[in-house]
């Protein structure tokens, strides 16, 4: 593996131009599925024009209300299923209980990988706190002093945006109906491009 890994996935916020009320305010999963997509279609890294993202995460939050009913809260399988259907990808993969090798193997083969978390558990200082309860964001890299890079889209600076792996690794848990979200399971998707 390389010692290092910077994928140039785009960035945007859930909350393109700052408005986090709804659905912004629960569109964290469209948003990191929006990067990687944007990712694959050779979308340059950096900032996503904010006019362009909102529309993007909007097109998605209207998708996922004529396919579930909802758009708030998917699971790491229900996000699966609307990146498959609504942008056609193929091939979607879920690894449950991912090492930091697995990770780190996808990233050096050119996959971001998504990531659903306990999001007060990453213990961001740009989140408005507390944070969010359940959160997701996309690994982008990683660095060779045992960071992930990611984009995390619950903050206007969460590009590029480093986390130690460990925090990654414990803060880690699927949707589960949010009871006590750290009892979601531990899981990892991963979008292969067509």
């Amino acid at each position: 593996l390389p010692v290092s890994v910077n994928l140039g996935v785009p960035f945007t916020s859930q909350a393109p131009h700052a408005n986090w009320s709804f659905p912004y305010k629960e569109a964290c999963e469209e948003a990191s599925v929006y990067m990687v997509s944007e990712f694959f279609k050779g979308t340059s890294v950096g900032k996503i024009s904010p006019n362009v993202a909102d529309k993007g995460i909007l097109q998605i939050v209207e998708f996922e209300k004529e396919l579930f009913g909802y758009y708030e809260d998917t699971n790491i399988e229900q996000t699966g299923t609307f990146a498959e259907m609504l942008y056609g990808f193929e091939k979607v993969e879920v690894i449950e209980n991912p090492t930091i090798e697995q990770i780190k193997q996808r990233l050096a083969q050119g996959l971001p990988v998504i990531v659903p978390v306990a999001g007060r558990e990453l213990h961001n200082p740009n989140f408005t706190a507390p944070g969010p309860v359940y959160h997701m964001l996309v690994i982008r890299g990683y660095t060779e002093d045992g960071k992930f890079i990611t984009n995390d889209p619950g903050t206007r600076n969460g590009e590029a945006y480093v986390y130690d792996f460990d925090v990654i690794m414990n803060a880690m848990h699927d949707w589960n109906g949010g009871n006590d979200i750290t009892g979601g399971k531990k899981v990892v998707m991963i979008i292969y491009p067509n």
